[in-house]
This record gives C-alpha cells, structure tokens and sequence, in this order.
C-alpha cells in the first residue's frame, strides 16, 4: 500500500486517525503501534515478525538505558546502548550484505577449488534501512 492509494487514503488512514483520537491518552501509543505493523504487514508482510522483533530489542534496549541513566549507571546504560546499536547494525548488515558476502566467498572458493557455500538469497525487506536507523536514534 502506498500512500496516494485509495486504500491508504480513505480507508486506513481514516480509521487510524479515528482510532487514535477515540482511545484514551494511555493507549495512543498502542494504537500507533498497532498501525505500523498493520500499513507495514500490508506492503511487506513476510517480514513483519523482523519488524516487530526490531522494536521489541529496541524497546528494551532503551528502557534499560534510561533506567541507568536515572540511576547514574553509565556503564549499565553503555551496556544496553550497545545491545541496542549492536542488534540493529547485525539486522542491517545481515540482510543487506549476506548475500553479498556469500556470492564473493562462493567465487573464491570456486577459484580455489574449495568448494561453496549452500546459500538461498534472502529477499531485502521494505524500509529496513529507515527502520533501523531510527531505532537507533530512540536507543541512543
């Protein structure tokens, strides 16, 4: 779904926004939330359970991080940044560069004569890049 659709005009968005001035202070979050994942399950929804586990590891990595500051804890809150940092860059990197890597160690193991690596290309999913440098921003 894009977003001069129809479908996005006049039905999700709507609805959305209905639902978010409806629902009481505590659960606008949740009602954004909610709609991410549905507008994003709509375009990509093989790779919405990446999505949520992305903001899950973010989620905590972030909370974890504030709770040390509040508690002075510059190293328990070091610790959860790079949990966070360190997860995100491994999402990026694995599904943007694996196949990458993979089709160069096969060519070298070709011309060594060593053989290759079974390797199924893994597809890229939609606004990866967008996602996970803005989860990064909210963790650091």
């Amino acid at each position: 779904m894009v977003f001069s659709s129809i479908e996005f005009l006049f039905l999700f968005m709507p609805v959305a926004i209905g639902a978010y001035f409806v629902v009481p202070r505590a659960l606008k979050n949740h009602v954004l939330l909610a709609a991410s994942l549905l507008f994003y399950t709509w375009g990509g929804g093989a790779f919405v359970f990446i999505l949520a586990a992305s903001i899950a590891v973010n989620y905590w990595a972030g909370g974890f991080a504030a709770a040390a500051r509040e508690q002075g804890n510059d190293r328990r809150r070091a610790i959860g940044v790079a949990v966070g940092v360190a997860a995100n860059v491994a999402l990026l990197g694995y599904f943007k560069y694996a196949n990458f890597f993979v089709d160069q160690l096969n060519s070298v193991g070709d011309a060594l004569g060593i053989g290759t690596i079974a390797w199924t290309n893994i597809g890229l999913p939609i606004g990866i890049s967008f996602f996970t440098f803005q989860s990064m921003s909210y963790t650091i």
